[in-house]
């Protein structure tokens, strides 16, 4: 291969390249293209003043119509709409024009978009195409954020088949995250034991560092996007506060591995090791901690707590190193009169015993008394 035909393959894959990257972005800024939201108002402009020639408005007949069929007219100053547009969509004339006429939609919808053709017909005479313009629907775009491990809600619509789509914000991973057929979930091979639907949302459970991205609801027939969602995660924030003696249970959140670090009650206090868990095991924990820590179930527990275990916990992530939860742990420490130490302890013991003989030898004197007292036959 010589070196002229590698620069050329260079050139080509880096304009593909370039190419690829590109956002899906439709470009409004040309008057005859009109860009709206889901739901939103759009409204088509059409200039007739070439076309008038000095005559009367009540002459006009203005027709809007796309190549689906009728979509609007405005005859003798009454506007009256057609097919899926009645109730919400008219003819107007722009305030402070003379000849410049609107049609306005509301609350539009994916069906909307398309070519619009705004035709002129006189009373007398055949109709004159005026204008085009065409109609883009765009779906809506929302940032949303969730805590780690807990469970992310997006909307779908249910009258019509759609499917989510999920495209990483940290790799170039892309997957379909379900399809819902007929108010029916089909979830991804990655997502069965997560995805749920419930009342027209999609529910995701157990959300990690993994799934922040953008999610996209496409409509199948249509492919258009009718709604993206972009999620963010966030690490868990927790106040605590524990007796001493008791135990002290972290979720681990499924991590496979985790690093726990502590930093003590003060601001300045230096960050120390607990422990690293590596699939559901302890591994390397620190001295102070070695008799105390367990994992059981996902959870990680620290047993007899003391006030000097008063401070901040955070697990963090070994895979991503990002921060899965801050817990601020405070230590309920017991009074002093409440600890049976010394004396005490031998004292609990014995004083069961000590009552039972006082009592015997009460019931023994009483008895004794009695039988004093009887009378002789």
């Amino acid at each position: 291969m010589t070196l002229r035909v590698c620069l050329w393959l260079v050139v080509l894959a880096t304009v593909f390249t370039l190419a690829g990257n590109q956002d899906n972005h439709v470009d409004c800024a040309e008057p005859w293209k009109v860009c709206v939201k889901e739901g939103d108002q759009a409204v088509l402009r059409c200039d007739v003043s070439a076309l008038m020639n000095g005559q009367s408005e009540d002459d006009l007949y203005i027709r809007w119509v796309t190549n689906k069929g009728e979509v609007c007219v405005l005859n003798e100053g009454k506007s009256s709409a057609d097919n899926g547009y009645r109730n919400r969509t008219e003819i107007a004339r722009e305030k402070g024009t003379e000849y410049q006429y609107l049609l306005i939609i509301n609350k539009t919808t994916f069906s909307d978009a398309g070519d619009y053709f705004c035709k002129l017909q006189k009373l007398k005479g055949r109709g004159e195409d005026v204008t085009t313009v065409h109609l883009t629907i765009q779906g809506h775009k929302n940032n949303v954020s969730v805590e780690f491990g807990k469970t992310f809600k997006i909307s779908l619509p249910m009258t019509e088949d759609v499917r989510l789509h999920f495209t990483s914000a940290s790799s170039s991973t892309q997957a379909d995250v379900c399809a819902v057929e007929q108010n029916t979930l089909r979830p991804g091979r990655a997502y069965a034991s997560r995805a749920e639907l419930r009342n027209g949302e999609l529910w995701l459970s157990n959300i990690t560092f993994a799934d922040e991205g953008s999610y996209s609801v496409i409509d199948v027939k249509t492919e258009n996007i009718r709604n993206t969602v972009v999620l963010s995660v966030r690490g868990q924030d927790k106040n605590w506060e524990l007796d001493e003696g008791g135990d002290l249970s972290i979720s681990l959140c499924s991590l496979n591995s985790s690093y726990i670090e502590f930093r003590g009650g003060t601001e300045n206090s230096a960050a120390e090791r607990v422990c690293e868990v590596e699939n559901g095991t302890v591994t390397h924990p620190a001295k102070e901690y070695l008799q105390r820590l367990a994992v059981w179930n996902g959870t990680l527990i620290l047993r007899n707590l003391t006030a000097k275990d008063h401070g901040k916990y955070i697990v963090r992530d070994q895979m991503g190193g990002r921060d899965v939860l801050t817990l601020t742990l405070k230590i309920k420490v017991k009074p002093q009169g409440t600890h049976t130490t010394g004396w005490s302890m031998i004292a609990l013991p014995v004083v069961p015993i000590v009552l039972t003989i006082l009592l015997a030898w009460i019931g023994k004197i009483v008895l004794e008394r009695c039988v004093w007292r009887t009378p002789t036959s």
